[in-house]
């Protein structure tokens, strides 16, 4: 009888434990630009508590990365748009961290997947625009040909 309360309750405990918050996005393997605003997002059950903040953490270089990206999110929103996040060096092993905000209890709430985060796209906003050949014009519908303009474009 004993062993039999005893493994009802071990289950118990191991459940509630398996029910906290999961991060749902990013997921494993995928690639970001931190550049840019990126989303993250979970599924909050009743156990967790009203507010948290998000870290970016890399735990396999050294140093270890770890970079608070958002703070005071409330959980029930299920996803945030985290700012964008810069001098972070490009490589694999990233995750985000859910942290507790309790001063008593810093425990981390939940981990996401691993991910990578690639090289910033470089936008060079000097460089003129590229110009576009059409492929056929709008006059002739012939390829290779462009719009004929009329002769004389001044009014007199």
């Amino acid at each position: 009888m004993m062993l039999k309360l005893f493994t009802t309750a071990v289950a118990l405990v191991t459940s509630a434990q398996g029910m906290s918050i999961r991060i749902t996005y990013p997921g494993r393997g995928l690639v970001l630009d931190l550049s840019l605003h990126n989303d993250v997002k979970w599924i909050p059950t009743q156990t967790d508590p009203e507010r948290f903040s998000i870290e970016l953490v890399n735990m396999a270089v050294n140093p270890p990365v770890i970079v608070e990206v958002a703070n005071d999110v409330e959980v029930s929103k299920g996803s945030i748009l985290i700012p964008p996040v810069v001098k972070i060096t490009p490589g694999e092993s990233y995750q985000y961290h859910f942290i507790s905000n309790d001063p008593k209890n810093h425990d981390i709430l939940a981990q996401s997947p691993p991910f990578t985060v690639k090289k910033p796209e470089v936008v060079q906003p000097n460089n003129p625009p590229v110009a576009t050949i059409p492929s056929k014009s709008a006059e002739t519908g012939k390829p290779g040909t462009w719009p004929k303009l009329p002769a004389d474009t001044t009014s007199t």
